[in-house]
């Protein structure tokens, strides 16, 4: 019976220690999902989004001349969220896509806003060309949350003419 309460108030002190708040769970997490870089931070404090508001070489499934207002719209109705942010500009985008490495390519980049429903969120798709074959060329596409300016994705593409 000795030998049980000891067992038992072992138990029981172990359990006490252990479910006290974790210090490391309470803090801020510099690598969580909304984390940006120094780097990032700067480039949307540098690049100010204008009016009208800029989306780019926009995805044009959304509509012939679309528009922030047709993204929001996109967004809100497929029930994605920070549809009605503070969006990063082009520049800022730009920027960013820059401090990530994206190599410059062999034609300008193309920089548009597009309603992402993988990721339930608007983005900016930054593309370049860095090979082309003739009858077909790709490149990198460097995805980012437009509200915050985290990378969401990086993926090689590739297509015929």
């Amino acid at each position: 019976m000795r030998w049980l309460s000891a067992v038992t108030l072992s138990f029981a002190c172990c359990l006490a220690a252990c479910s006290g708040p974790d210090s490391k769970q309470d803090e801020p997490q510099s690598t969580g999902p909304e984390f940006v870089s120094d780097e990032t931070t700067a480039c949307i404090s540098d690049h100010p989004a204008g009016e009208p508001f800029d989306v780019g070489d926009a995805d044009v499934s959304a509509g012939a001349h679309p528009t922030l207002d047709t993204f929001q719209g996109q967004c809100l109705s497929a029930g994605g969220s920070g549809c009605d942010g503070a969006f990063i500009s082009k520049d800022a985008a730009r920027c960013i896509a820059q401090n990530e490495k994206l190599e410059t390519g062999l034609e300008p980049w193309s920089i548009g806003m597009s309603y992402k429903a993988s990721y339930r969120r608007l983005s900016w798709d930054i593309q370049n060309v860095t090979e082309d074959q003739g009858s077909t060329y790709g490149g990198t596409t460097v995805t980012l949350d437009a509200v915050s300016g985290r990378v969401l994705g990086r993926s090689n593409w590739s297509t015929t003419r």
